[in-house]
């Protein structure tokens, strides 16, 4: 497994987001039985990019937590299935762990596991599709002891 990390935002979060990253995407594959080699890009930026980024890909001109843009293709160098990439905000992951009333460690989690799930072709657009990607993030989460 592969992860590329990026910070490219002003403010820190003042975790060891590397390290909170890497158990969750890896936390994920191993729950979802994933065994192909695979790899992930991790950008965690600041609420202008973010928005910039989501209006550009979406449509949808505010600020949002993260993003995920699946890819899936073979990477002919490495030979490693290329996931995607997943876009993090700093700034929404402080502000919404202390909203929700838990810690940025676990907030951080939280959206990165639920974008793995979008990587891996989960999507919650309708209700029944929501109930089980929420279950499978609360399982998971609960697995790699990032619980609320």
């Amino acid at each position: 497994m592969t992860i590329y990390y990026n910070y490219e935002a002003e403010r820190k979060m003042h975790i060891p987001w590397m390290d909170i990253i890497s158990d969750t995407v890896n936390g994920t594959l191993e729950y979802m039985k994933y065994r192909k080699e695979a790899e992930v890009s991790v950008t965690v930026v600041d609420e202008q990019e973010i928005k910039a980024l989501n209006n550009e890909f979406r449509g949808i001109n505010k600020v949002t937590d993260v993003l995920s843009f699946p890819i899936g293709d073979r990477n002919p160098e490495t030979g490693e299935t290329v996931l995607g990439d997943i876009v993090l905000c700093a700034e929404k992951i402080i502000s919404q762990a202390q909203e929700y009333g838990h810690t940025r460690k676990r907030e951080l989690a939280f959206l990165t596991c639920h974008s793995m799930l979008h990587l891996l072709g989960y999507d919650h657009i309708e209700d029944e599709e929501r109930q089980e990607m929420e279950e499978l993030q609360r399982r998971i989460l609960d697995k790699i002891g990032y619980t609320r």
